[in-house]
């Protein structure tokens, strides 16, 4: 099973041993034997410990599904979020239940756009970059498949005012992005523009190589 971290176990008297996986798959165990009893794929990966309860006479196995925690910063090809999307979400199993829904794998990752016209010194972009990795890069992996957006891709790299607004002002803090001002001055958010222009400029150019090297085989699902 490809585990690129371990899912909590729940162990029960009857015998079961019973672990989700970021491949999407919840597994029962016999618990002497390590066989594998049933397998059931939910689309969704899976790190939390399941859980047992009872209403009446029926037994019920429930989980938190999706990945989540410290270190996700991009989807791994074997973490079902890579083609399905990290849908966090509560399941519950019984005997007699009915199919698991399965959210629908997500759309082909779509070429780089062309990047705006680069901006600042090479000075300004090798400080943006430095300021990047110390505050924005334990989140941002400007991947496609990842669970925060790929800043490669980003309009806002299109209007300094715009990305101003955000990083500093907060104007996406409803939607989890917080507001940086009293970490970064105007002319350090300057600076890493300047360096995200550069980069996605780069990954343009890489992407445009790369099919012209090899046409149609130098990306997967519209990436390199």
């Amino acid at each position: 099973m490809p585990f690129g971290d371990h899912g909590g176990v729940l162990s029960t008297g009857g015998g079961l041993v019973i672990q989700g996986g970021l491949d999407g798959k919840l597994r029962v165990f016999n618990d002497q034997t390590g066989a594998l009893l049933k397998e059931v794929d939910v689309g969704t990966a899976m790190i939390a410990a399941p859980m047992t309860y009872r209403i009446g006479e029926v037994q019920y196995i429930a989980i938190a599904a999706g990945s989540g925690g410290g270190g996700w910063y991009v989807w791994s090809r074997d973490n079902v979020a890579y083609t399905r999307g990290n849908a966090n979400r509560v399941l519950a199993f019984r005997l007699d239940g009915g199919a698991t829904p399965i959210p629908p794998e997500l759309p082909p990752i779509t070429p780089i756009p062309m990047p705006p016209d680069s901006i600042g010194t090479a000075v300004d972009i090798k400080t943006g970059a430095a300021l990047f990795a110390t505050n924005c890069g334990h989140c941002h992996a400007n991947a496609p498949r990842a669970p925060l957006p790929d800043l490669r891709r980003s309009p806002l790299l299109r209007d300094a005012a715009s990305f101003l607004s955000v990083v500093r002002g907060g104007a996406l803090q409803e939607r989890g992005m917080p507001r940086w001002d009293d970490l970064l001055t105007e002319e350090q958010v300057r600076h890493i523009h300047a360096w995200l222009i550069s980069i996605a400029r780069q990954g343009y150019e890489d992407e445009r190589r790369g099919a012209a090297e090899a046409p149609g085989k130098g990306l997967v699902n519209g990436h390199p």
